[in-house]
């Protein structure tokens, strides 16, 4: 069982003792009372001994995933916050502190969601506005053709992680020819680029290797090398994050068809 936070007990100091020695491989453990522990979580027996003096060389963290009675079930009992797996005599004190495993396993799920100085940083995106826009500006009574046809994603936030079917898709009110896309940031890509990709169908409308890009330091993107052009009505499109932009934030994507 992956655990990346783990549950402290109800209340503060949790302490008990061992009902019954156990040896350096026992996994279900049989404690005096298990009232106020929480699972899954973490235990030190044998930090101090019954009269509070440490004892270092029998001190073992254990990690547990479940409690059965007065027993904690799926005990981890090997290098865990660097202790050693250990048997312990019946009485022994078990108690349960803040440990490196707390911190370290704490530390791990934050650095998902946040940067380096603590901003959230998070791969979920927003879409804020998505639509297909077509105009018309003429005048006299005979009209024939198609209206441009201008799809617009603006996504807000970061835009770090590969994400697929970024936000709704959209289906194409009339046939067309695609003719350029173009991509925006508002803060720049940072490190590694980022790479876009645009579905018809669920298939992408690019050849391998020319899919739009922002390169690491950059905020701008347009290209007209667009492997399949055509589109009838009904076909529907989708946008795609390939690849993320390190700290690049609000994308705009573009397409423009005729």
């Amino acid at each position: 069982m992956a655990v990346a936070i783990w549950k402290t007990g109800t209340s503060n100091a949790f302490s008990t003792t061992l009902n019954g020695g156990i040896t350096d491989t026992d996994v279900t453990i049989a404690l005096t009372t298990t009232t106020g522990l929480q699972f899954p979580g973490v235990v030190v027996i044998d930090r101090v001994d019954a009269n509070g003096v440490s004892t270092p060389t029998t001190r073992e963290y254990i990690s547990f995933t479940g409690i059965s009675g007065n027993s904690i079930t799926g005990c981890v009992r090997t290098g865990l916050g660097g202790s050693t797996a250990q048997a312990h005599s019946s009485g022994a004190k078990v108690e349960e502190v803040w440990s490196i495993t707390h911190w370290n396993d704490f530390l791990d799920t934050f650095a998902v969601s946040h940067d380096s100085v603590g901003k959230i940083a998070t791969s979920f995106i927003s879409v804020v506005d998505q639509r297909v826009a077509n105009s018309l500006n003429v005048s006299g009574a005979s009209l024939t053709g198609n209206f441009p046809i201008t799809p617009v994603w603006i996504v807000s936030g970061a835009v770090s992680l590969a994400t697929t079917s970024v936000g709704p898709s959209v289906t194409m009110p009339q046939p067309g020819v695609w003719d350029f896309f173009s991509a925006t940031l508002k803060t720049p890509a940072s490190g590694a680029s980022l790479v876009l990709d645009f579905n018809k169908n669920g298939t992408s409308i690019f050849q391998a290797g020319t899919r739009p890009f922002i390169t690491g330091g950059g905020t701008f993107v347009s290209t007209a090398s667009v492997n399949t052009k055509p589109f009838v009505s009904g076909d529907t499109f989708t946008l795609d994050i390939d690849a993320g932009a390190g700290l690049g934030t609000d994308l705009t994507f573009l397409g423009r068809a005729r």
